[in-house]
């Protein structure tokens, strides 16, 4: 009973599992409907294979229609083709052909049908897991590994698509198996009972190497996404591997992970291939057991019965197999347990951190944007920002500085809404920005990151992604020369269209900063945010970017965060956080002369003059210590 009862939650849950995914069960019970016609049409040979072998042993065929009563109705219209007892075995055979050809048409229907549908849910599936995991907010992917969602997103689809075509079949077995059971008891009610009460015995004897196939899944995926987790960190970080002269370290760890999955595998394929012979050992015993019945039985009736009892066997022997169709359907599970496990995890609502999608449309800041009593942390009650306020005018830049792990980037990636704020905490213009639309607040907002964001893409795909509008070849030309890339182009093979490799790796440090910035810049939005935009770049080139970029937001607002103070001395406003507070914010010589927190940072830089900040003392200033 209780193999039974997980079985059904089994399918209960790949209902709900499957209504879930927007699969339309009309096409499924399609395929089902057409699978039970075939079984009719296998019932119908099969009775009618009873008759045939009744009328060679008796030798006399024009007994049947006493029974089926078809051949009188085809009299009527065809007196003279049944005027011979050969007509009605013509006739018996004919029907019997019949029958099988319309069967294996439908059964043929049956699974094209299935086939073809599942094409279409595994599209349909792949684009909602993909939907759903880009819907996640960024802290789902601050905690999980990258190995792990692709993964996922990749091979979902493929197993609920297999768990589909699994169920389909099972529940096909299913009809067979009832109409195959009926059709015996018609026979022989005996020795169907007899096959009956061996079922459950069968299910309870693979019912443990079942479960260890389960355990043995999840155990396999497991260990399959340590190795591919261990793989995507060797080769992202291969600069650092080098670094440390540790090749030989990974080629041993990933060899021992991957030595353990080849154990796994083995482990698990061990006890599924085990499961077969035994069956087969176990139907065999069975179908002899039967056939010793059946001769006892037929000796006691004599030859009246013994075309029945041939066809019984002929029945039983398609029937045996099918007892473990439940066994077969919970392996299916099992083997794909592991991966149902993380596909059940991306579909639950659980720890997703979503980002509360607003009605209203953000067509442009007008006034200001202003932060009221901000409170957040990425862990509960480890605070990041505390009680932060701060006022950011319209059409002015304001520069953010402070000590590493203040908040200063928080900030920035709380306005852009990558992380949930506290209603009430954030204001465009006097609305809360919750109540706007992403995509809308986006529109308006252009991104300089600390870290490369590129895709292994072109350098003009890079540039112009996620721009709705046409963009034109003297727009991107414009700002090639204001972000210092024309020379960088020209070196390239294949100029805009050569690839930049992952994360841009085929471009040094500060030329990626470039094309961030270029991007940023092409993209024309109100409000510029720049996150230590041109730390990697040398002086000369800092200074004319620094140029370009005053030059392009003139009467747009702009928050920059930098940790060398040079960069932003023509801001105009100055905001220090420590400790996720604002500590002190003025202009540059209204925070000299407060000497606070800032004038420290100031000394520290090399900066002891307000008048010193030029292109010589610039190249002078030691590296500073905050961020």
């Amino acid at each position: 009973m209780e193999g039974k009862s997980n079985s059904l939650t089994q399918i209960r849950e790949l209902v709900d599992f499957f209504r879930r995914m927007g699969i339309v069960p009309i096409h499924f019970f399609l395929a089902i409907g057409c699978t039970a016609l075939s079984v009719v049409f296998n019932l119908l040979g099969m009775a009618l294979l009873i008759k045939f072998l009744r009328g060679l042993i008796e030798g006399n065929f024009t007994t049947v229609h006493d029974k089926l009563g078809l051949i009188s109705h085809v009299q009527k219209f065809f007196p003279s083709v049944f005027s011979s007892p050969a007509s009605y075995l013509v006739l018996l055979l004919s029907t019997i052909v019949i029958s099988l050809v319309v069967k294996n048409f439908l059964v043929y229907f049956s699974s094209l049908n299935m086939d073809q549908q599942s094409k279409i849910v595994d599209r349909n599936v792949r684009k909602l897991i993909i939907g759903r995991c880009l819907a996640f907010g960024k802290q789902f992917y601050d905690g999980i590994a990258v190995s792990d969602i692709s993964k996922t997103m990749i091979r979902g689809s493929e197993t609920i698509t297999g768990q589909l075509g699994s169920l389909r079949r099972f529940l096909g077995q299913v009809m067979l198996l009832a109409a195959y059971l009926f059709f015996m008891c018609w026979i022989s009610w005996k020795l169907t009972l007899f096959l009956v009460i061996t079922f459950p015995v069968h299910h309870f004897f693979f019912g443990r190497l079942i479960q260890q196939l389960k355990e043995s899944s999840l155990s396999q995926e497991t260990s399959y996404l340590d190795f591919s987790l261990r793989v995507f960190n060797v080769v992202s970080a291969i600069g650092l591997v080098k670094a440390y002269a540790c090749e030989k370290d990974e080629v041993s760890r990933l060899t021992e992970l991957s030595d353990k999955q080849i154990l796994l595998d083995h482990e698990a394929k061990k006890k599924e291939l085990l499961i077969a012979p035994i069956q087969e050992l176990s139907r065999i015993a069975l179908l002899g057991f039967v056939a010793f019945l059946m001769m006892q039985f037929s000796s006691d009736s004599g030859h009246r019965n013994v075309s029945s009892h041939l066809v019984f066997f002929l029945v039983a022997m398609r029937t045996i197999p099918l007892f473990g169709a439940l066994t077969q359907f919970n392996i299916s599970v099992a083997r794909a347990e592991g991966t149902l496990v993380y596909i059940r995890y991306i579909m639950n609502e659980e720890k997703k951190y979503y980002i509360s999608e607003g009605t209203k449309t953000f067509q442009s800041l007008r006034e200001s944007i202003e932060i009221r009593n901000l409170n957040f942390g990425y862990l509960p009650d480890v605070p990041v920002l505390r009680n932060l306020s701060l006022s950011l005018k319209k059409g002015q830049t304001t520069a953010i500085v402070g000590s590493t792990g203040a908040g200063k980037t928080t900030v920035a990636h709380l306005l852009m809404r990558f992380y949930e704020c506290p209603p009430g905490s954030i204001f465009l213009d006097g609305k809360d920005v919750r109540d706007f639309s992403r995509r809308s607040l986006m529109d308006r907002v252009a991104f300089v990151a600390q870290e490369p964001m590129f895709f292994n893409d072109t350098l003009r795909n890079n540039l112009c992604y996620g721009l709705d509008r046409g963009i034109s070849e003297d727009e991107i030309q414009r700002v090639i020369r204001m972000a210092e890339l024309g020379k960088v182009v020209e070196r390239l093979p294949l100029g805009l269209e050569s690839l930049m490799g992952d994360r841009g790796v085929l471009l040094s440090g500060g030329e990626r900063q470039r094309v961030m910035i270029a991007r940023a810049l092409l993209k024309g939005a109100d409000i510029l945010i720049l996150d230590e935009a041109t730390s990697a770049m040398d002086a000369k080139t800092e200074k004319r970017v620094q140029s370009a970029i005053a030059e392009s937001i003139k009467g747009r607002t702009a928050i920059v965060i930098a940790h060398r103070l040079s960069t932003i001395a023509d801001a105009d406003k100055i905001v220090v956080i420590e400790n996720g507070q604002v500590v002190e914010q003025g202009t540059l010589d209204e925070l000299l002369d407060s000497r606070g927190p800032f004038f420290e940072y100031w000394k520290i830089q090399g900066h002891f003059r307000k008048d010193a900040i030029n292109a010589d003392q610039v190249r002078q200033s030691s590296p500073a210590i905050i961020s």
